[in-house]
């Protein structure tokens, strides 16, 4: 009888001291540099390479050495189409020009995460000559 009570006492004991190893774990986290290199798309990639592909630094702008950002105004229609296009913060009337040609000429699915009627800013960065960003 003593031998039970002192077999079901260390099977209770040995039970307890397992049932936490057997725990679900969280994994470990990943190294801070693999974590780094992946990077998740997001719905605005595909503006941002239309942009970088369709901006055309202006040349009177570029002999004169004008950097800076365009911000543009506009909305878009149920159709997805670029409607009042308007400078909301200028540079230099050559990069506003280009600016507005180049929201005005974006395919419309580039547009589709937001609702029709919204009104958006969209800054047109024209960086300086000879920078990095330029010679991409």
């Amino acid at each position: 009888m003593i031998f039970t009570k002192n077999a079901g006492f260390l099977l209770a004991l040995l039970l307890a001291a397992t049932v936490p190893s057997l725990a679900q774990t969280s994994p470990k986290a990943a190294p801070a540099q693999a974590a780094a290199s992946v990077r998740k798309p997001t719905p605005f990639d595909g503006l941002r390479k239309y942009m970088a592909e369709n901006t055309r630094y202006p040349e009177q702008a570029r002999a004169k050495g004008v950097a800076g950002t365009v911000h543009v105004r506009f909305e878009r229609d149920d159709a997805g189409r670029i409607i009042n296009p308007s400078i909301a913060k200028s540079l230099e009337p050559s990069c506003d020009a280009e600016a507005i040609r180049v929201i005005k000429t974006m395919p419309p699915h580039l547009l589709n995460v937001f609702p029709p009627g919204m009104s958006m800013l969209l800054p047109v960065v024209f960086p300086a000559p000879g920078s990095e960003v330029t010679k991409q």
